[in-house]
């Protein structure tokens, strides 16, 4: 992984933190824990996924074993980039990390979000290699580091759309 590969992937890792974070401003209080409808989340229930996902992936991120070689796929990558944002095709969150009320205000799920985003910068800030490191996600599999952040990325960026429609719903 170049020098510049890393920075163009920290200037992403921060340019969706902002995009999540915005989709979350300028809301009525008392919208935050609506549903538009009985089977969909709420914004609340949205900030409180992608906080517990990204701690989750970089929980993942941290102990991930190194590789001997690294092992870049470069359709997975693609598959990232488009298929995370995209919200046309619904896509069912695991249990661990569906929305359960762990955070009682947005306050306390964004500072969950910031907390591990800051530590993901610092980890992909120093570690030398991300693409040696190896990992495994639900539903895109088999994962090196790099991925593993592009999808931590792109999972926010989804979200921020979910939470615009949400929006624009109630």
């Amino acid at each position: 992984m170049t020098a510049d590969e890393k920075r163009q992937l920290i200037e992403i890792l921060e340019t969706s933190r902002t995009e999540f974070l915005s989709s979350l401003t300028g809301h009525n209080p008392e919208t935050l824990s609506q549903r538009p409808t009985p089977e969909r989340w709420s914004m609340l229930e949205c900030a409180e996924h992608v906080a517990v996902v990204e701690q989750a992936m970089l929980t993942r991120l941290e102990s991930a074993p190194r590789s001997a070689e690294a092992l870049r796929h470069l359709e997975l990558e693609l598959r990232i980039r488009a298929g995370a944002t995209d919200r046309s095709t619904p896509r069912q969150a695991p249990v661990r990390v569906q929305p359960t009320g762990r955070f009682p205000s947005l306050a306390e799920a964004i500072t969950q979000f910031n907390n591990s985003r800051d530590r993901t910068v610092e980890f992909v800030d120093s570690t030398e290699d991300l693409i040696l490191l190896s990992g495994a996600h639900p539903v895109f599999g088999p994962m090196n580091g790099y991925e593993m952040v592009l999808f931590m990325c792109t999972h926010s960026s989804r979200h921020a759309n979910q939470i615009r429609e949400i929006r624009s719903q109630i």
